[in-house]
This record gives C-alpha cells, sequence and structure tokens, in this order.
C-alpha cells in the first residue's frame, strides 16, 4: 500500500486518498473519543475490510469490534470521492439503522474539510456532489425503488424479512455495484448464515473477527462480562458459533443438572422463603403454577402443578390454596386472562402481577437461562425439564406454559412476610 508522502502534489495527494478507503481513512479520518478526537489508527481486521475491493464481502463478527464504524468509513469515502454515488443500508431495526448514520456524521463533522451536504436527517444525507447514503430498517420494502451503487446490510442474521430484502437489492450487483453483508450469528435458520456457507452461490470475500482478534478485550475483559450472559447470547454475541446461537435457549447438560441435588417436592418449612409463579392459560390450554424455596442457593423447586382446561373458579382456589400452605409472594401473570384471575383471589394482598410484554418476557426468561446456566436452580419435575430442553426463543408454537411460569417465579426477589395471606 502506497500512501501519502511528503513531496506529493495536491492532486497526486487527492487521486491517492480517492483510490483507497484505508489511506483515507489513516490520513484524514478521526473519531470522537474521551477528552477529544483521535485520529483512526485501524485494528488489523478493519485495515483488511478497508483494503478489500471485492464486490461481495461478508463478515461474521462478534459485538462491539469496530465493523460497523469500518463499514462506515468506506461509505463516507465512497459519498465525497464518487460522486453522484448511491449507498444504502438496511439495518435490523429504526435504532440500528440511525445508529449506522450517526457514525457517518461523526466522520464528516470530524474532517478538516467536511464535504458540503444539501440534506442531513436521522435516515438520510445527501452531498452538493450528488452523492447520498440512506439508512433503513429491515421492512418488506426495505430497498425496493432505491438504485445504490453500494448496499450494506447490518446485523443480517436478525432482519425481518431478510430473504425479500436480498432480493430486493440483489439488481446493485448486476450492475456493477457493491454488497457488503455484516452480522453476529442468530442460528443457522436464516438468509446469513446461507450465504457464510456458500448455500446461496456467487463469490464472497469472507472475513472473521471474534472478540480476541479485538485489542480492547482480553482475559480480564472475558471473566468480568462473560457472566452476564445467557450461554446463548455469549454463542451469538462473542463467540461466532451458529449453533449455540440457535432458537434453543437452555443447553440440554445444564437441565440435566438441574436433577442433581434436587430435593423433590417439599412440605412448607417453618422461617423458608417461598415465592410462587403462575401462567394463566386459555381455556384449551394448561395453567401451571411453580413453587420455588429460595431460603439459600441452590433454590428448589419444592411445589408444581399443571391444570389442563381447568374452569377458573378451580385455577383461582388453587391458587389461593398454595398461598396459604406455603405464604410467601404469589406472581400472577397480569394479562387478559390473567388480570381478571388475580382480582378474584382472597390472597391478592400477597399477589405481585407479573405485565407480560415483549420486554419483561424476555428479561424473565433471561435470568432464568442464567440461574440454569450457573446451577443455580433445582428441579426434576419431568414435563419443566422436558420444556425446558425444547424451549426456543421463539415459543409461538410449542408448549411453554411450565417454563413461563418458572420465568415468571424468578423474575422478581422475593420478600420476607407472613406465612398466611
Amino acid at each position: 500500500m502506497v500512501g501519502v508522502r511528503p513531496g506529493m502534489t495536491t492532486a497526486t495527494v487527492e487521486q491517492t486518498l480517492a483510490a483507497s478507503p484505508l489511506i483515507w481513512a489513516l490520513e484524514r479520518v478521526r473519531l470522537p473519543s474521551a477528552p477529544g478526537p483521535e485520529p483512526f489508527w485501524p485494528y488489523p481486521y478493519q485495515a483488511q475490510l478497508l483494503a478489500d475491493r471485492s464486490p461481495r464481502i461478508i463478515v461474521l463478527k462478534a459485538r462491539q469490534t469496530g465493523v460497523t464504524t469500518a463499514a462506515a468509513i468506506r461509505m463516507a469515502h465512497e459519498a465525497i470521492f464518487r460522486p453522484r454515488s448511491r449507498s444504502l443500508v438496511v439495518s435490523r431495526d429504526q435504532v440500528a439503522a440511525a445508529h449506522v448514520l450517526s457514525i457517518v456524521y461523526g466522520i464528516f463533522d470530524l474532517l478538516d474539510e467536511p464535504p458540503r451536504l444539501s440534506k442531513r436527517n436521522t435516515f438520510e444525507v445527501l452531498l452538493e456532489n450528488g452523492s447520498s447514503i440512506r439508512s433503513e430498517a429491515a421492512t418488506p420494502k426495505a430497498g425496493r425503488g432505491y438504485t445504490a451503487t453500494s448496499v450494506t446490510l447490518d446485523e443480517a442474521a436478525f432482519m425481518e424479512y431478510d430473504e425479500a430484502i436480498y432480493r430486493a437489492i440483489s439488481p446493485t450487483l448486476s450492475r456493477g455495484g457493491r454488497l457488503t453483508v455484516v452480522s453476529t450469528p442468530n442460528g443457522q435458520a436464516n438468509l446469513f448464515y446461507g450465504l457464510w456457507q456458500g448455500q446461496e452461490g456467487g463469490d464472497w470475500s469472507r472475513h472473521r473477527v471474534h472478540w480476541r482478534d479485538c485489542p480492547a478485550f482480553d482475559e480480564a475483559w472475558y471473566k468480568e462480562q462473560r457472566p452476564r450472559y445467557t450461554h446463548q447470547q455469549w454463542a451469538s454475541e462473542f463467540e461466532l458459533d451458529f449453533v449455540g446461537s440457535g432458537g434453543g435457549a437452555f443447553e440440554p447438560s445444564d437441565v440435566e443438572a438441574m436433577t442433581e441435588g434436587w430435593e423433590g417436592p417439599q412440605a412448607p418449612q417453618e422461617g423458608h422463603l417461598y415465592q410462587h409463579g403462575w401462567d394463566i392459560g386459555r381455556r384449551r390450554d394448561a395453567t401451571v403454577g411453580v413453587t420455588v424455596d429460595f431460603t439459600e442457593p441452590p433454590f428448589q423447586v419444592v411445589a408444581y402443578q399443571r391444570l389442563l382446561r381447568a374452569p377458573y373458579a378451580q385455577i383461582q382456589a388453587t391458587i389461593d390454596s398454595r398461598q396459604a400452605l406455603y405464604g410467601g409472594w404469589t406472581l400472577v401473570e397480569s394479562n387478559s386472562i390473567g388480570d381478571p384471575v388475580i382480582e378474584a383471589l382472597s390472597c391478592r394482598g400477597r399477589v405481585r402481577p407479573f405485565v407480560t410484554s415483549q420486554k419483561s418476557k424476555a428479561n424473565a426468561l433471561t435470568k432464568l437461562v442464567r440461574a440454569v446456566e450457573q446451577g443455580a436452580l433445582k428441579c426434576g419435575v419431568p414435563q419443566m425439564l422436558s420444556e425446558l430442553k425444547s424451549y426456543q426463543w421463539e415459543d409461538t408454537n410449542i408448549v411453554q406454559d411450565s417454563v413461563m411460569a418458572l420465568a415468571i417465579c424468578l423474575s422478581r426477589p422475593p420478600r420476607r412476610g407472613p406465612i398466611a395471606c
């Protein structure tokens, strides 16, 4: 690589910068940092990405490794040095789409001679030289009606409508444009996995960026961060593991280990701290209640009940009976079915509603996955173990009542209180 050297004419310098995003980044780009901007000095894999001129580039990467920054530098370089170029970025959602363009703006703003812009908003920038960069969320219409000279698919494995988006942007390649596909893994049931494995054909330049490739991470960082993630999360976000990052939330070996040291169903004991979780099912579904002894780790599942097609009066009586027997607190799913049940409970003063939302459900399940992985929960109920082994994050079409009851039970720390209602 030949960079800018002393004695070069201005015209030669511009030609050199225009020919290489890497040289331009080394010579001109600064990035925000504390206490002020610093020159961009790429990690080895960032330099390789910036120097890669292949028409098809695919990057399997860990999070927080600066790959998106390298992609943004390429887009900024193309917009400045290739008038009337049109770059398109498609990200998993609007927040991610806005983030990518914010990096581009950060690059522009810190240049000694920033490009002149005729339009600047959250999702699109137009330069006076006719170039544009547009950032879109992954929707069925993403990429349609926009003739791009280069396309970047960011976190492609997590995109909805990935097949439709890929078809929409494929004409970019037929016109001589460039396609860059970047993602952490998300199992094998998506387009990104097929592209990485070569199942979709085409010649691809492949880049693999593991967390250990990033100089910012070391063993001390690993020891601090690893306990904060479930096995599935870590496999996806840092280990580049297509199998471990798949839909299965629990490792079968971790579930089997739950039976080691399980004391079986237990009658209430004085001074122990209990909490109950209830997933309320519709008339055709099961209602499941789980009681956990939180007195000391590892926590024990001491009672389990599964009511199939039970009338609501029976469900209410069962919840009241369990609360009166063990005391502690009862967590009941609060939704269109659960709310009337909660209102009818005689022990509702000891009930804590679990308001179900996408976020609260994900948080509760993540706590449960961590508890199982860390050996902090013991259970030998066959139905529970079966559901845990087969549970997937996309749980619409699987039996998961027992899993949700246990997740609800672990969603909030139990409180000390009187034994009876």
